[in-house]
This record gives structure tokens, sequence and C-alpha cells, in this order.
């Protein structure tokens, strides 16, 4: 931990014991007041504040409803819960008191963050999934993916074990072929969010994801991949005052390994295949790599909350302090995010001014080449040691992988981002019902990327040590104000909202250099000009260009509903992009969705079956811009090679891009028919959705001519992409009994994908590949994107066994067998990643002061390709590299030259079901007099185990990208975590 951070801590540790001895000194001499508090049934209310009104003397009930609070004999004592109209009630020296709280209707229906305002559950007709803080992931979470994975149906998410990884997240299926366009839009407190720069977690009350169309077009132009809302913490209403405190230690080991031979595996395997190893590789000992390459990670995390209220003022800050170590050594990740909130209210209420700074500062140590150590740490033979006699790294760089220990002792990459957000924000009250909402935001990036290679790193091959600095800047301006409108006439309701909107984000600004051949290694990369370059070096000055991209948005919605039964949304926004060519810088994006609450009609009021029926159906396009170049429709130039000339080498300049004129954004229609139901007194909560998206204009780069063009390839819209599928969320309360509770949620979702067209009048093209070829399989690709066909189809060769030789045999196109198989006229396509079933499963248990939940997610219908088996599967090899069990598994012969050829052969199943966490808590009780309110003790379980079948690290892989279900050397091993923390609130 570095010295600006430890000051940091150091302060925070005293502003706590500050804080904590001026809640001592406030007490005084009190009656005690005990009671019990129930709801209208009889049912004890858990979690009531109780509150002596004009102080911050707070009680709060336990699981039986009864509460203990010292206070003056003529204290005015306020009770307030979710879900429960508050109450206040006069002490009068009493010191027991009987209270039932109503439950309160409109807070029951639950609020939904929609996009520029927010609105009754009951009221919503598009696809919104909403998830308070209590209903998301924690543990040993550090990101929205981790939060979110398994908790909202239609919501897909991968992740992976690096602490510096982000995983990937896609809502209702991919529907464009750029990979930097599959992301979904982050709204941060209703501002747009450059990339994924999200709130610490314990800073977000809850996420709100628009999935279909008629929901999230509001956001128009970015709104196709989905759109996921986030709300901070803000300061709390009423005369209160808190102070929270949440640390956590974490202890993390790898979750799963490949099992490769071992020594005396390996030795005899080589020597029944008739070869001979090199006895100047032979240490005669058994190193296992992957445990010499990864460690038992020690992380912790530290949270400090204190905000409040006073008259018109409320205010909330925070700070989070995050030290994570990855399981691959010299891996890890350390970050300090600060966030302060304040508003206050004027003019009686009608007038609310705030503001909102957020920074965060990480510094991240990663791996310098991470596809070499994964092959050095399952590879390099099992029979050496890491470094030879005279204390040098073991080494032979021409015939066997890199020694994976050298890769992580000599190859130094590390990262320093700094994200700061400020944000101001009004509302005024014109008149009844008539609002004006103004925000105005401002977010800058910046990265330091270093990298240093050291002198003796594989001698020769680099440039006797070997520096990179870069740094980059990026930044956002967003204006936002908009009107709304409400009105209440009989039975007749309206919500209306007209708003403009205007955004610059620059990017690019930033530079590169390198230099070599230095002195020593001492000062890596800090000093770049103890380095010698060579005559004729050219340094890398990286590819960087400052580049602005501006929108104009205008936007409108309308709401109405008639006697709560009959609901109507229409929203309109018209997009204006500097980004696009200049015959389409603008485009619409309508949306209309209504719903039908059967339960409200009269011929429901006898029946005893549904305690809430509604139907909903909508539809909306929306548009794709995420990842794109600012300048992507424009005529550009730039390097193309370089060449000596008289005596220097020049850079070439040339074109690099083609200008279109015609280039607009992706566009994709949706429509989404819904149906919500409860049951059983509302414990039981079922919502079906069916989903028809259908993506068109994608934008794809498509080969033309050099006698028309002055570029090879030419940005256009051409394809279509479709996704279809049904969402099921079931939600119910089998047990809720004074003292225990029992609560689950299961979370379906099942989605098919299919590439419609790829081609138009202008632009033509059979397909795309990608995917891995591996050694001797050049010039050919493992997965396919044509017409007719979903993403992540697989290409490949068919597997038909070995022949008498003992040679791999595949199935030639004319059906023949074949050991030496054509590229690309024997592969055909065959299945492909999409799975069948995504669901997620949770539980939350309480008994008394006690809390338990689970949780668990899986996939069923997978296939993946193993392509990491297929580069090891290398029998012909094994005097240089190590082989998995597999090899001796699957009674591979050791003379096959072909056996690693990508084939149908290393295509798995990867379903999985895996307990995501597991997570139990005690809360403790206090005396009102402690001036302790709560007490949480909890111990967590991350990826506590999986149930699979899949020969890999883990079946949870990326299903992000353009060739997505590709395990191909590029995994950091998944973790398994287990925490343990206390959360303390004053």
């Amino acid at each position: 931990m570095n010295q600006s951070m430890k000051r940091l801590l150091n302060y925070v540790l005293v502003a706590c014991c500050i804080v904590m001895g001026a809640a001592t000194a406030n007490a005084q001499t009190r009656i005690n007041v005990s009671g019990t508090v129930v709801d209208p049934n009889g049912a004890p209310v858990v979690g009531v504040v109780v509150l002596q009104d004009g102080t911050n003397n707070a009680a709060i009930s336990d699981a039986e409803g009864r509460f203990n609070i010292a206070v003056p004999d003529d204290a005015l004592l306020k009770f307030s819960c979710m879900g429960h109209e508050s109450q206040d009630i006069a002490v009068e020296g009493r010191t027991s008191i009987a209270v039932t709280l109503s439950l309160d209707a409109q807070v029951l229906d639950g609020v939904v963050v929609t996009g520029y305002g927010t609105a009754s559950s009951k009221d919503v007709s598009g696809s919104i999934a909403s998830l308070s803080s209590d209903e998301l992931n924690h543990g040993s979470a550090t990101s929205i993916n981790q939060m979110l994975q398994g908790r909202a149906a239609g919501v897909m998410i991968s992740n992976d074990g690096d602490p510096n990884g982000a995983g990937s997240i896609t809502i209702r299926g991919t529907s464009t072929l750029r990979e930097g366009g599959m992301s979904p839009l982050y709204v941060v407190d209703g501002v747009p969010m450059q990339g994924t720069a999200t709130p610490a977690p314990q800073d977000i009350v809850s996420i709100d994801i628009l999935k279909d169309a008629s929901a999230a077009a509001i956001y128009g132009s970015r709104a196709a991949n989905g759109v996921i809302l986030i709300t901070t913490r803000q300061g709390q209403n009423g005369e209160s005052k808190y102070l929270t405190f949440d640390s956590y230690v974490n202890i993390e080991t790898v979750a799963n390994r490949y099992e490769m031979m071992n020594a005396e595996q390996y030795r005899e395997y080589v020597a029944d295949g008739g070869k001979t190893l090199d006895p100047m590789w032979e240490d005669n000992v058994d190193t296992d790599w992957q445990r010499e390459v990864m460690r038992t990670a020690i992380s912790q995390n530290h949270y400090l909350n204190l905000g409040g209220a006073s008259g018109g003022t409320k205010y909330d800050a925070s700070v989070n302090f995050l030290s994570r170590n990855g399981i691959i050594k010299t891996t890890g990740q350390e970050k300090i995010t600060a966030r302060a909130s304040l508003d206050q209210t004027l003019l009686d209420d009608r007038l609310s001014i705030g503001m909102t700074l957020n920074g965060s500062i990480a510094n991240r140590d990663m791996l310098g080449n991470p596809s070499s150590l994964y092959t050095g740490m399952l590879q390099f033979v099992p029979n050496v040691t890491a470094y030879n006699p005279d204390g040098t790294f073991r080494q032979d760089y021409a015939n066997r992988p890199v020694n994976p220990i050298t890769l992580l002792e000599q190859l130094n990459s590390d990262a320093r981002n700094e994200m700061l957000f400020g944000s101001l924000r009004a509302k005024a009250t014109l008149f009844e019902g008539l609002d004006y909402n103004l925000s105005l935001s401002y977010q800058t990036l910046r990265n330091l990327n270093n990298s240093y290679i050291e002198k003796d790193f594989i001698p020769d091959l680099y440039g006797n040590g070997e520096a990179t600095r870069s740094t980059s800047t990026s930044s956002s301006l967003v204006f936002e104000n908009y009107f709304s409108y409400k009105l209440q006439v009989d039975r007749h309701g309206m919500n209306a909202m007209l708003g403009y909107s205007w955004q610059e984000d620059t990017t690019g600004d930033g530079f590169q250099t390198t230099n070599e051949n230095f002195i020593s290694d001492a000062t890596g990369y800090y000093n770049m000009g103890l380095g010698s370059t060579p005559a004729g070096y050219l340094v890398d000055y990286g590819r960087y260009s400052i580049k602005a991209l501006r929108m104009i948005s205008f936007y409108g919605r309308v709401n109405y509903n008639f006697d709560q039964r009959y609901i109507i949304q229409a929203s309109l926004r018209r997009d204006g992009s500097s980004a696009f060519g200049a015959n389409s810088r603008w485009g619409y994006f309508p949306s209309v969705s209504g719903a039908w609450r059967i339960i409200s009609e009269s011929f429901m009021e006898n029946q005893n079956l549904f305690d809430d029926l509604k139907f909903k159906v909508g539809w909306g396009i929306s548009g794709n811009t995420q990842g794109f170049d600012p300048m992507i429709a424009r005529l550009r130039y730039g390097k193309v090679g370089s060449f000596y000339y008289n005596g220097v080498f020049m850079n070439g300049i040339g074109p690099v891009q083609n200008e279109n004129p015609n280039l607009k954004w992706e566009k994709t229609s949706m429509v989404n028919l819904g149906v919500d139901m409860a049951f059983f007194d509302s414990r039981l909560i079922v919502g079906v959705e069916y989903y028809n998206k259908l993506t068109s204009d994608l934008i794809a780069d498509y080969d033309v001519p050099v006698t028309e063009y002055l570029y090879g390839t030419m940005t256009a819209n051409v394809g279509k992409i479709r996704n279809d599928g049904v969402e099921v969320t079931i939600t119910a309360t089998p047990v809720k009994t004074g003292k225990f509770g029992w609560n689950t949620t299961l979370t379906l979702a099942h989605n098919r994908n299919k590439v419609v067209s790829l081609s138009n009048d202008l632009f033509a093209r059979d397909d795309f590949r990608g995917g891995p070829a591996g050694a001797g399989q050049s010039g050919t690709n493992s997965m396919i994107i044509k017409e007719g066909y979903p993403l992540g189809s697989f290409f490949l060769l068919r597997f038909a066994g070995f022949d008498d030789e003992g040679h791999s045999l595949f199935i030639g196109k004319d059906g023949s067998l074949v050991t030496s198989p054509t590229f690309p006229d024997d592969q055909v396509i065959m299945g492909s990643t999409q799975p069948k079933l995504n669901f997620g499963w949770s539980h939350n248990f309480t008994y008394g002061n006690w809390s338990l939940g689970l949780m668990f997610n899986g996939v069923l219908g997978h296939n993946v390709l193993n392509a990491t088996l297929a580069s090891l599967n290398t029998p012909w090899d094994a005097t240089y590299t190590n082989l998995p069990t597999y090899t001796l598994e699957s009674g591979q012969p050791g003379n096959d030259t072909n056996a690693h050829f990508i084939s149908d052969r290393y295509v798995e199943s990867a379903d999985f079901i895996r307990l995501q966490n597991a997570s139990l808590a005690y809360d403790f009780k206090f005396k009102p007099e402690s001036g302790v309110k709560a007490l949480s003790v909890y111990a967590n379980v991350n990826n506590a185990f999986v149930i699979t079948k899949y020969k890999g690290i883990d079946p949870d892989v990326n299903m992000g990208g353009r060739f997505p279900g590709v395990d191909d050397r590029n995994f950091y091993p998944m973790s398994r975590a287990f925490q343990l923390g206390a959360k303390l609130t004053f």
C-alpha cells in the first residue's frame, strides 16, 4: 500500500473515533421504552426504525418485532419501515408501547427506475428487471458483472478470475458483429458513463436493467444492447445521522486446474513412445508448474460511509479501499474509491440542488504475456527445475515453451487508472405537477501503462532490456435537462416528459514511447533515457490521435393510465451524432407499450386465485453506437509501414479507411410480450416474457476494389441478426413465521440467435471467419459467421479416430478418410456455442438473528471449443513439452502428428451448475444507550463448487465477442474465495 493511501486510511480512522466519541457524549438520562411492532395481521415487523424526533437517537426492531429505546418521557417517537406507512407516537411517560404499522401499497408496488424518472412497478409496461442492494451478489464481488450474475433473466454474464479482468455481459443475445460494440449502456444516477466506470459495490442502492426496446428506446442510439441504470446512496431524509464501517478479508485459492502429467507419468509416456529425453533436461524432480505459478491470495476491503440530514440538507460520503491479490503470482490490484453527495432543498421544498463527486485510483499489476504464461505453466516439462546450476533460468526457446517463472519475474507490466466524476443537478417545481430537471456532469479517465522486459530474458530475442510507457486521457461532458408533468383527474392519470441533452466525448489524447538496450535493469521503465537505441531503431509512439464525438438529442415520453387498469406509454428520441456519415447523422428511435391490469377489472373481484394479473406488450427501436471510433465514416490516412531511405528508416503514410457518407448506426427493433402474476397473498410471483429482436444495418468491413476506392475495405451497414427467446422469473416465500423465513427466486432464460443476412445489393460476403487455428493449420479458422447460422458456429474438421499407424483420421469433403486434411475444404459447420438455457436460483433464509443466502447459477445445452486442450495434446512433441493426462486416458498414439488439429474431437459439453455464492451472517442486538445501531458479522464463499463434465479449467468461458465460447489459452484460472467480515453502524 502506498503512503498516500495509508495516510488517507489514518484520517478515516480518526474521523470514525471522533464521530463515535460524539455519539457517546450525547447520551442523556432517559426512561427505557420497549414494545412490539406488528403488521395488520399481527405478524412481527423486522427492521423498523424507531427514531426520537429531532435527534439521531434510534433503535431497530428485531426478528420478533421488539424494540427498546431510552428517551425523555415527553419524547415523540417516529416508526418507519420500508413497505409500511410511517407512524408518530408520543411517549407521554409510558414505558411500553404496542405499535401496528399499516402496509403502504405504493411502497409495496416498488419503485422502478425507468430512465429520466421513476415509476411504480404496477405501472410499468416494458421489460425492466429491478434489483435492490439486498438482491445483488455481494461477497467478494468487485464489479457490476459479478453483482448481477444469475440475478436477472436474460442477462448472461461470463467472468474470469483475473483481478484486473472485466468479463462480459450480454442482454437478450448478441446482436452486433463489432467486438467493441456488445456492452450495454451504463447510466449512474441519470448520467451515461464512459466505459464501465461504476461506483463501489457498497454505494449501490439498486440496479434496474432496461431489457426491451420499449423500455430502453428513451436512450436512443446507445440502447440496443440494453441499459443498466445504477442508483447510488444519497443522504437519507429526516433528522438523522449515520456512520457505517464494513470490512472484510478474502482468501482465494485456485478452484480448478488442468490435469497434466507428473514427472513419473511423463517419463513413462516418452519411453513407451520409443523416444529419449535429453539428459541435460533431467533433474530427477517432479515440478508442478501450475503450483509454482499460482498462490493462495489474500485480499482485503474496507468501506466507510457517513451521512445524515438536517432541515433541508442531506449529505452522504464514503471511501472504499480494495487490495486484491490474484491467484497467479505478481498479479493484483489496489484501488481506492471516494464519493460524496450533497443535496439541499429550498423555497418550501420547491427547489432542490445537489452535487456528487466521485473519484478512484487503481494500481494494477498484470501479466506481461498471458498467453505464453498459460502455455508455459501447462507444457513446461515436469522433470526439471526453474534454474540452471549457475542460477540462470532454465530455457530452450527454440524447441520448448517459455519457462513460466521467467515470464513472472522478467516481464513487468502494470497500469494506473484514474477516474474523476462530478455532477451538478437541480430540480424546480414550477407549479403543481410540473417539474424542471437539470444536470451537468463531467467525467475524465486517465490511463498510464508501463512494461519492461529485462536484459537477459530469452537472450538475443529482445533488445537487451526493452521499456514501454504510454498515457492516454479521455473525457465526457454531459448536459441534460427535461420537464416532467404529472396530472391526475378522477380515474385518469398522465405523466409526460420532454427533454434535450448534449454530450461530447473526447478520446485518444495520449502518447507512447519505447526504448531498448539498457545498461541495467535497476530502473526498469522509470528512466527511459538510460537506453541506448541502435542505429535505425524506430520508436513506437503508438496509434494515438485525439478524437471528439458529439451527440445532440431531443426526447419525450408520455404515460397514460385509466383507473390503474389500462396503461399506455409512448416515447420518441431523435439523436444526432458526429460519428456517422454526412447523409445519416440523425436518427429517430420510437417506442410504444401497453399493459392491462386485469386484476383491477370488476369481474376479478370475487375470484380467489390471483392477487395480481397483468398483461403487457411493447415495441420499440433502439440503436447501437457503443465502441465506435468517432472517425468511423471519414476518409483517413495513417501509418502504413516503414521503408529505408538514404540511410534512415521512414514511416509510410497512406489511406487506412474509406469515406462512407451513408454510414449510420445499427438499428434494433424489438417486440416484447409479457404476463405478471401473483398468488397466495403475493407469496408466489411469476413473470413470463417473450421477445423477438431483429438488428439490421449491421456495421462490418467489406472488401472493395482499389480501382474504385482508395483503401481495400469499406465500413458499411449491411447485415441482420435475429434473437428471440423466453424469460421466466419466479419469486416465492414458502415460509414466513415470527422467527423463520425463506424466500427464493428462480430465473430462466432461453435465447435463439440467427444471422439473417450478411450481404445486400452493394456489398457481399459469404462469411466471416475467426477463432484459433493452431500449429500446422495456417490459413484456416475454427469459427464462422454465416447466413442462416447462429453466432458462435463451429467450422471444424470431423474426427474419425486413428489409422493402423496411429495417425488421426478425419472425414474429407467427399466422405473419405484422410490423415492430411485440406483446409478449409474438409471443414464443415457443426453446432454452436449458443446455450439452450441460462438460469439463476437464489435462496434467502432467516432464523432469529441468523441469515443464510445461497446463489446458484448455471447453463444447459452449452458447447465450448476446448482449443486449449487441442494445443496441449501434442504426443509427437513429448520430448520437449508436457502433456495432459487426457492424452493417456484417450489412448492417444505417441506418433500422431495431427492430434492437435482442431476438430469436433475438442467440442465439449460445458453444461454446469455452480454454487456462485453462499453467505452466512449474524446480527447482534444492542441497547439504544450504547450508541451502536447494528453489528453484523458475516462469512461468504464465492464459487463454492461447480458441477460439470468440462475438461478445461472452467466451463464459464467468455460468451462475448464475435466468436464466443472458445477456450484458447486465454483464460485466467477461476478462484474460490473465502471471506470473513463485519459491518458496524452507529
